[in-house]
């Protein structure tokens, strides 16, 4: 690719003005204003946007967005190695940009002021687990709710749900054979692991109540917690999970489950992440050529079977989320965003669950973008490589009526990696109108 080709002008970026960023105590807004009809982009700093806790001036507080001119690079991220980062499929994350818990609040295991009694357990349905793996995940999350509320210890089994499902999907160093893997859970996250006939350790009192919760009943559960509170746990939660994940990642770096986590990435960037100066990549001994340039932004299709529109009208009629483009991925919504940060010439990895190819067809053919348009190879495409190089990438966009673009956001939030975006709403001509009614959106947690 020449870089005459890399240089020219977006053509569809020319109908979306340069926008400029507004710090609004609910979600941060990039402003439209134009010709035609724009976008108003919602940035998700935060992937914890249940705002309904919050009423009239209140809203979701987020941190401040970087500028455009401080998106992190691949280069960016060759630090020597040291306990101010952990690395993550050869990169490395800094701990000094990751949100930090509050020195004066109460905390245990992340939860404000979780009193773990004894005498009431709360065990996880280990069977027939509700939804998918973006189910599963916030599932898991809610646990931790429920039995903060109830001032509960929470219990889970050593298989199914949570351990193998989202646990083991996801996560890297939980897997059975490590043996200091139910202490690992317990000193960290305050997880009580359990076997099949849910026998109790002996500091449980005997006559403790036992309450087992299904993970769909996780799932809806709705905490007393509030939003600030929730959203410093998830953070833990995350941090420590990948971190843990870091470790086995360098204990076993050539083990099946980091190959599996960690090809994507290696495949457009190599191994070691030397960038765009070599383009031929090997992973698992398969050669691949990428004309791939070194910051990149993600961009996840998700067709629903079929009953995305449904989701994405509903959430049209309650907040203005646009009803349609997050599934059609015109090339206009795309630019529209990527332009104020400079990324508008830079590559852009589709992930998707590769049932709608009508999308990427498009953006492929785009004349302005269709040649920055990458996808993951399919031989070494799966879910979690594909959230992998989501939560990596220095812009990610993803679809808001998808736990999974929202378990991505939340991660690259926890782990201090700004520019998600999931939340857009079509601006009318002429209109000088912001919304801010995504103050709605507590039914993602």
């Amino acid at each position: 690719m020449s870089n005459a080709a890399v240089n020219q002008p977006n053509r569809n970026a020319a109908a979306w003005p340069r926008s400029k960023f507004l710090m609004l105590i609910a979600i941060p807004l990039l402003a439209y204003c134009g010709a035609s009809l724009a976008f108003d982009v919602f940035e998700l700093k935060s992937a914890w946007q249940d705002c309904n806790d919050f009423s009239g001036s209140h809203g979701c507080v987020t941190k401040q967005q970087l500028p455009p001119t401080e998106i992190r690079t691949v280069q960016d991220r060759h630090y020597a190695e040291s306990d101010e980062y952990f690395t993550l499929c050869s990169r490395k994350i800094s701990r000094k940009n990751m949100p930090k818990l509050p020195e004066n609040v109460t905390l245990n295991f992340g939860a404000p002021d979780w009193n773990r009694n004894k005498s009431h357990v709360i065990v996880a349905r280990h069977k027939r687990i509700y939804g998918q793996t973006g189910n599963h995940l916030r599932a898991f999350f809610k646990s931790f709710d429920m039995a903060r509320d109830a001032g509960a210890t929470l219990a889970i089994h050593d298989e199914g749900f949570p351990i193998d499902s989202p646990l083991n999907e996801v996560f890297l160093g939980l897997h059975g054979n490590n043996p200091h893997r139910n202490r690992l859970l317990e000193e960290n996250f305050g997880l009580l692991v359990i076997g099949p006939r849910d026998e109790m350790p002996s500091y449980i009192s005997k006559n403790a109540s036992i309450e087992v919760v299904k993970s769909s009943s996780m799932f809806w559960y709705k905490s007393e917690l509030s939003l600030h509170g929730r959203k410093q746990h998830r953070q833990y939660l995350l941090q420590h999970l990948y971190q843990i994940t870091a470790d086995e990642m360098k204990k076993h770096p050539d083990s099946t489950r980091v190959v599996n986590m960690c090809s994507p990435l290696w495949a457009f960037f190599g191994k070691d992440i030397k960038g765009p100066e070599n383009n031929e990549k090997m992973v698992n001994g398969t050669r691949y050529i990428m004309n791939i340039t070194e910051k990149y932004s993600v961009v996840h299709s998700r067709f629903f079977e079929g009953n995305g529109y449904k989701s994405l009208e509903k959430m049209h009629k309650k907040f203005g989320v646009d009803p349609k483009a997050s599934i059609d991925l015109p090339p206009d919504y795309i630019t529209s965003i990527l332009t104020p940060l400079g990324m508008q010439n830079k590559s852009i990895i589709i992930i998707a669950d590769g049932k709608n190819t009508e999308p990427v067809n498009r953006l492929k053919s785009d004349p302005g973008i269709g040649h920055l348009i990458h996808l993951v190879p399919p031989d070494v495409s799966s879910m979690i490589g594909d959230m992998m190089i989501g939560i990596l990438g220095d812009v990610f966009i993803g679809n808001p009526a998808s736990t999974f673009s929202w378990f991505i956001a939340q991660s690259r939030n926890a782990l201090g990696l700004d520019h998600s975006y999931l939340f857009l709403k079509r601006q009318k001509e002429n209109s000088t109108n912001r919304s801010d009614d995504n103050s709605k959106r507590g039914r993602y947690w």
